[in-house]
């Protein structure tokens, strides 16, 4: 038996699908929380898909291969974390809660 870690889809707990390995999962989905708290604190609400297009330009391209992310990824994070009472989704916005 081998201990290599294979780059392959893995599902999280929430659901979220990466190109990435097991090790890799719990960085991405920090990766891309802090980037949307980020945009959120300083830009204010924001549509899922104006997220999704900032998330491409500003993940590092180092980190761009193992962490993709595609419209449905990104919609169950910004779920979890609505969940959490981090977000607010209101008219198709998202906005952090006060």
């Amino acid at each position: 038996p081998h201990n290599r870690l294979s780059r392959n889809i893995v599902e999280d707990e929430d659901g979220l699908s990466y190109q990435s390995s097991r090790a890799d999962l719990q960085h991405c989905r920090d990766l891309h929380q802090s980037y949307i708290i980020g945009m959120l604190t300083n830009l204010g609400s924001l549509s899922l898909h104006q997220i999704h297009s900032m998330l491409e330009m500003f993940v590092s391209h180092d980190d761009s291969d193992r962490c993709e992310m595609s419209l449905s990824d990104l919609h169950t994070i910004l779920r979890a974390l609505c969940n959490a009472d981090m977000v607010d989704h209101a008219n198709g916005m998202y906005s952090l809660r006060f």
